[in-house]
């Protein structure tokens, strides 16, 4: 069944859907709009969590663990990617001859029938889809929209608005962004990632380009002008172009950027047409400079006056684990962050140390082995933003096994800068290690896409009951 056929099955009537995984942040947001949009919703998921939680107040009857009876009676089944083909509840909707469709799918077939603004690029789709919806709220559009990440402005990271627009997160991973129905398609950056997917940097940007043919004839493509691979796939849009830049020719461009040590950015920007407005970010980084620009692109074509986007962006207060502060306690300073791909790692610790005085103590955990093995090179320069260096065991999701040809303890010995990198097992080493580095005055960055995030609570418990580190001086 594909994306039209669905939302004629959907709109026909209340639905029973189930969500194999549902615990997940997207799959979560589904179940949201879902019950939103009136069917009855229920799911499941290996563990109960505090997602899980939130998901039974909302009236989803949730089950922890994959059984078949929890198929058994529903009229739809939705699974993503990482739903191995035996999972018990997916085999039985087959048998039983329950619909059963890809998550990608049903997202695409939410896109239908609004005005979609999709967001995709291999770094600062999450930031950016945030920040757009951010904007809309606050300019009281009541848009839909789903975020890969939880916004801190916004209650939930989904919903199903009463207003004509709609924003989503478009993941180029397994090719998902090609179910979606855009009217803006907008690409952040296109960057070798995911190539266990597409194989080679000609399949990837043929696959974007795949993305941007699916505009209508009025359709509008935004992009990064100072990235030849961005202008390389929007080349064959055949709605308008809408382009931002930091240094060049564009529709939007920053004129004047400086950092504000510890908050954020001041910034000038300036349209083709001679329109100047002032910027000011509490988010760090010049990434999330590019991201406010592509927000302020995208929606001026969209006809959203350029001056209430940046004063609805000056009270934008980020996404959690993109460079989220966690706390400072005892002069040491923690910072969460999602980076997992080189540029991504080099564009975090350059915003550190623009933030930050004093030494940054970053622990990284890689995301996939195939990730390690084919930017290995990218990934061996990246650090060298950072003082000191653990990097601890590469996370590797339950169910896809990939080969470790370029281990984690490869990669320690590759790097150079900084000279004392060093290796963890596991997350009680990468503690252990932390704890006996830890200074008064610094900051300390983990990062990472994978579990490398649960090393924050235990930390910040160490920093408030250890001796205050000023009377060991």
């Amino acid at each position: 069944m594909n994306a039209h056929e669905l939302a004629q099955f959907l709109d026909a009537g209340p639905r029973r859907v189930h969500l194999i995984g549902v615990g997940g942040a997207a799959m979560s947001g589904i179940a949201r709009m879902l019950t939103t949009q009136g069917h009855t919703v229920s799911g499941s998921d290996v563990a109960d969590s505090a997602s899980l939680e939130a998901l039974r107040d909302i009236g989803v009857a949730v089950a922890v663990g994959h059984e078949a009876a929890n198929a058994i009676g529903t009229d739809l089944v939705v699974f993503s990617s990482a739903i191995t083909p035996d999972n018990p509840e997916l085999t039985t909707a087959l048998q039983e001859g329950i619909l059963a469709v890809k998550r990608a799918v049903l997202q695409g077939a939410f896109s239908l029938g609004k005005t979609t603004i999709a967001i995709a690029g291999t770094h600062g789709k999450t930031t950016t889809t945030a920040m757009i919806t951010h904007v809309l709220r606050v300019t009281k559009q009541d848009p839909s929209f789903m975020i890969g990440g939880e916004p801190q402005n916004i209650p939930h990271s989904s919903h199903w608005g009463a207003g004509t627009i709609m924003v989503i997160e478009a993941d180029e991973f397994d090719r998902a962004f090609l179910e979606l129905f855009p009217t803006i398609a907008v690409i952040t950056a296109v960057e070798a990632d995911h190539l266990d997917t597409y194989g080679s940097m000609e399949s990837l940007e043929s696959a974007f380009r795949a993305f941007v043919d699916k505009l209508p004839s009025d359709g509008i493509v935004a992009t990064h002008a100072d990235s030849a691979a961005c202008l390389r796939v929007a080349a064959t849009a055949h709605g308008k172009l809408k382009t931002w830049s930091l240094r060049g020719k564009a529709d939007w461009v920053c004129t004047e950027l400086s950092p504000r040590r510890g908050n954020g950015f001041e910034a000038t920007l300036q349209s083709a047409s001679g329109q100047r407005l002032s910027l000011s970010l509490s988010v760090p980084g010049v990434h999330n400079v590019l991201n406010a620009l592509a927000c302020v692109t995208t929606l001026d074509a969209l006809g959203i006056p350029a001056g209430s986007v940046a004063l609805a962006l000056s009270h934008f207060r980020g996404v959690k684990r993109r460079f989220e502060c966690k706390g400072s306690i005892n002069d040491v300073t923690l910072v969460d962050d999602y980076a997992h791909h080189p540029t991504e790692v080099r564009a975090s610790l350059r915003a550190a140390r623009e933030w930050h005085d004093g030494r940054i103590l970053c622990v990284f955990q890689p995301h996939l082995r195939s990730r390690t093995a084919d930017l290995f090179a990218e990934f061996s320069e990246a650090f060298r933003g950072s003082d000191r260096l653990i990097l601890v065991e590469t996370y590797q999701p339950v169910g896809r096994e990939e080969p470790a040809t370029r281990t984690c303890e490869d990669l320690a010995r590759a790097i150079t800068r900084p000279s004392n990198t060093t290796y963890a097992a596991t997350l009680s080493d990468a503690l252990a290690q932390i704890v006996q580095l830890v200074e008064p005055g610094d900051l300390v960055i983990v990062m990472g896409a994978g579990d490398v995030t649960e090393l924050c609570d235990p930390l910040l418990e160490y920093l408030r009951t250890r001796i205050p580190m000023e009377s060991q001086l």
